[in-house]
């Protein structure tokens, strides 16, 4: 079974005056990790990082993977808010352009964000418009190493059996701050550090046969984000859905 999969990896720094130390490691680890056996053995030209988007340039990449992607993971580390009117969450790709978290994805069946930005309560400046292009199919993966292709061919199937629809891992509440260092955000590193350990400690590096979901990290990763930087406490959202998407295969 083979599923098209592309990842987005959005760090932005660009927002405030506020510089927060850790975004670019948090986009440099986590590109990283997806490209490891453990974190489902992504290919490069699967995988697009672009720092500090304008809005349409985001549109751009979304509207080239629209029609020809089975799922998206969309990460961003960076500004963000919750606006008190309309109790959206919102991110800040530049210092211009703010966009809701429901919007970040491109309406693939099967989505995955993952936000580490702050939701406190701050108005939402809108931009006027959101500019639409249309492109062309991305590129598939080349042939892999035997263990790295059943670590790929393992997560392609977790993804094709999650139920379809978009889940949204946001690193904090609602009117919190994410917290953020020069090693990295709170959330992102200790999401990452779980999904390594778990990796090495279960692979036998033959054959991948486990999957970690999202369901299955969650519960202990907001318990030691809160313990790390309390009151800090992320949340997830996914609706009635009960089958969630990989994160990690070993």
């Amino acid at each position: 079974m083979t599923v098209r999969r592309f990842a987005l990896l959005i760090g932005s720094n660009r927002a405030t005056s506020s510089t927060l130390p850790g975004v670019d490691k948090d986009m440099t680890d986590f590109a990283t990790f997806l490209r490891s056996d453990g974190g489902g053995a992504w290919e490069p030209n699967e995988m697009l990082s672009i720092p500090a988007p304008s809005l349409t340039g985001l549109s751009s990449v979304l509207a080239l993977t629209r029609t020809d992607v089975d799922y998206l993971l969309l990460v961003f580390g960076g500004h963000g808010g919750c606006d008190p009117d309309t109790r959206k969450s919102y991110v800040c790709l530049n210092d211009r352009d703010n966009i809701p978290v429901s919007e970040l994805g491109n309406r693939a069946r099967r989505q995955l964000i993952i936000s580490d930005a702050c939701r406190t309560l701050e108005p939402m400046i809108l931009p006027e418009s959101t500019v639409k292009v249309s492109g062309s199919r991305p590129v598939l993966a080349a042939p892999v190493p035997t263990y790295r292709q059943t670590c790929r061919a393992l997560y392609d199937a977790a993804i094709a059996g999650a139920e379809e629809g978009t889940v949204v891992m946001h690193s904090c509440s609602v009117n919190q701050e994410a917290g953020d260092t020069h090693l990295g955000g709170v959330f992102t590193q200790l999401l990452l550090r779980m999904c390594r350990y778990w990796a090495q400690d279960t692979s036998d590096g033959l054959f991948a046969r486990s999957v970690r979901r999202v369901d299955d990290v969650f519960p202990d990763l907001k318990r030691r984000t809160t313990e790390k930087n309390y009151p800090q406490e992320p949340v997830l959202q996914h609706g009635r859905r009960r089958i969630m998407f990989p994160i990690a295969v070993a």
